[in-house]
């Protein structure tokens, strides 16, 4: 009886805990898993960083080119240069440059709007700002075919 009594109770604890869950291969495989599952992790977080950091110095240097370029061409042309800028290089073209001192510019600059002073421009880039006059050059760095007739309406 004694006996039987001793192999019932090791069929019963037997039978309570499954062989797999028991055994040490089982505790090896699952902290492999999670040891491969952490490191997976560890690499798409870092490419998640990277991405985002990129993001963010792209938006500065965005915002750096307008604030630089802003004040020179207008906001279509600055649009265009931005979208264009990974495919920019050096190139020869005709321009129409237009050197001009208008009389009392300070005063007309004065009593209008400055989207009113820029649209005196007619697509014109302002190189450089010489007292009451400027240097504007048309076709460059973008042209829309009608350069020379841009600088004639802008004088």
């Amino acid at each position: 009886m004694l006996h039987y009594a001793e192999e019932l109770l090791n069929q019963t604890a037997n039978s309570l805990v499954e062989p797999m869950l028991a055994g040490a291969p089982h505790h090896v495989v699952r902290g492999f898993l999670l040891l491969v599952t952490g490191a997976v992790t560890g690499l798409v977080t870092i490419q998640i960083k990277k991405r985002i950091l990129n993001s963010f110095v792209t938006i500065q240097e965005r915002n750096r080119i307008s604030r630089t370029f802003g004040e020179y061409v207008s906001p279509i042309v600055m649009d265009k240069l931005l979208a264009l800028r990974p495919h920019l290089r050096t190139e020869r073209r005709r321009v129409c440059v237009m050197f001009l001192d208008i009389r009392n510019f300070t005063t007309f600059g004065e009593k209008r709007t400055p989207e009113a002073v820029v649209a005196y421009r007619h697509h014109g880039v302002i190189n450089k700002f010489l007292g009451d006059g400027f240097m504007a050059v048309f076709g460059a760095p973008l042209s829309d075919g009608a350069d020379c007739l841009n600088g004639l309406e802008a004088a």
